[in-house]
């Protein structure tokens, strides 16, 4: 039968602030990231985002042109991920021949 009210292990705190509770422990996970960790984690964002944006316009190529012209396209306009694609396609014409 539902209540609405949903089950609570502990009383809420009206004076509780999660946002600035202390962690309990003082571990790395807990920890406070610095200036300088926040700068590595956007350029490790943002380093991704360019990649996936990279691979979803290889991705676009091949389904436009099909795997041999695409992937000929791609060696012109990015080698590096061309040659990543190239990986796939001979490991899947090795697969198929066995």
């Amino acid at each position: 039968m539902a209540t609405g009210n949903l089950p609570t292990s502990t009383p809420r705190v009206e004076s509780a602030d999660i946002a600035t509770t202390q962690a309990k422990k003082d571990c790395e996970c807990c920890a406070k990231p610095t200036a300088e960790d926040v700068a590595e984690m956007r350029e490790r964002l943002a380093s991704l985002r360019k990649q996936q944006l990279a691979y979803q316009k290889a991705s676009e190529l091949i389904r436009t042109y099909g795997l041999k012209e695409g992937l000929q396209h791609l060696k012109q306009s990015d080698p590096e991920i061309a040659e990543y694609f190239e990986h796939f396609t001979e490991t899947d014409a090795g697969a198929e021949e066995h």
